[in-house]
């Protein structure tokens, strides 16, 4: 690896505080892009234009998807503007280059019934595990944080009196997200009955995060996938759940009852607003659902 790149990396994880798998996502874009460049025999100083879009050509032509080689891209941008703040080169030449439009994707939702359905308490299935299982379907589903988010919460990150998570999220920027009293039910539930009798299980210095696994130890957010499909079998519940559909239906429940669109932003803690108004499209793509099914003429032919 160059001096250059490592420095960045650095910066990414120090200063930036990023997660390790965006580091890692970093590194290897940044990688792929010199690997090009030695090919070619181009200098990372001396890159022009046309290089990045022969670089790009050789991409899609590997069948690279169009969002794929966005982000890469904006990487790319990212990268360079470091390279540019260091001294190591003079301009970022990724600046004159626009990422390929992606096609828009929108977010998997429940419906509100079908949030209802899988909140209805008449309907949990009593295993080992469930006091656990319910307090982590609960807490996703009424505050919509990040699976990551919800596998780093601390008990001290809790206040049951207020209702509020302090959660720290991308770059450990911290943000208050308030949560329902059945959610308070179930978390304190879970952590003062069942949690003592899994940490009993873990042989090692007991840890303060809120959700464990069977032996005792923090759960990684590949867990909780399996866990929602664990859950969805032992009650009869087949949403296809996940934890980024649990956090979509969240924003755009708020979205349909009139909720502001920074107020999303702050509590799922987007950094730009962008990212928050995919929203805005899944909301009018229900509506427009829902008239072209219950409207009388919306089907007839005129």
């Amino acid at each position: 690896m160059n001096k250059p790149l490592h420095e960045f990396l650095l910066y990414l994880e120090y200063e930036k505080l990023y997660s390790p798998r965006t580091v890692e996502s970093y590194r290897i874009d940044a990688t792929l892009f010199h690997d090009f460049l030695a090919r070619k025999g181009i200098l990372f100083d001396d890159v022009t234009v046309q290089d990045i879009r022969d670089f790009l050509e050789e991409e899609i032509a590997s069948g690279l998807s169009k969002a794929t080689l966005r982000r890469r891209v904006v990487a790319l941008r990212r990268y360079y503007a470091f390279l540019v703040g260091a001294k190591y080169v003079s301009i970022n030449p990724f600046v004159f280059v626009d990422a390929p439009k992606a096609s828009i994707r929108y977010p998997k939702i429940l419906s509100q019934d079908q949030i209802e359905d899988l909140l209805n308490e008449e309907k949990f299935a009593q295993y080992y595990l469930s006091e656990r299982d319910e307090a982590i379907i609960f807490t996703l589903a009424t505050t919509g944080i990040r699976v990551s988010e919800l596998t780093n919460l601390k008990l001290q990150d809790i206040d049951f009196e207020s209702r509020i998570l302090h959660i720290f999220g991308k770059g450990n920027k911290e943000r208050l997200v308030p949560f329902s009293k059945k959610c308070r039910e179930r978390l304190e539930y879970y952590i003062k009955e069942f949690r003592p009798l899994l940490i009993s299980k873990c042989k090692v210095q007991p840890s303060n995060v809120v959700f464990l696994s069977f032996r005792g130890r923090p759960l990684e957010p590949r867990s909780v996938e399996f866990i929602l499909k664990k859950y969805e079998k032992k009650t009869n519940h087949f949403f296809d759940l996940h934890p980024h559909k649990l956090r979509h239906s969240f924003a755009t429940a708020l979205l349909e009852r009139g909720a502001d669109l920074r107020l999303i932003q702050e509590l799922l803690g987007h950094e730009s607003i962008n990212t928050t108004q995919i929203y805005t499209h899944v909301s009018k793509k229900i509506l427009m659902e829902q008239y072209r099914t219950f409207h009388p003429r919306a089907k007839k032919k005129h």
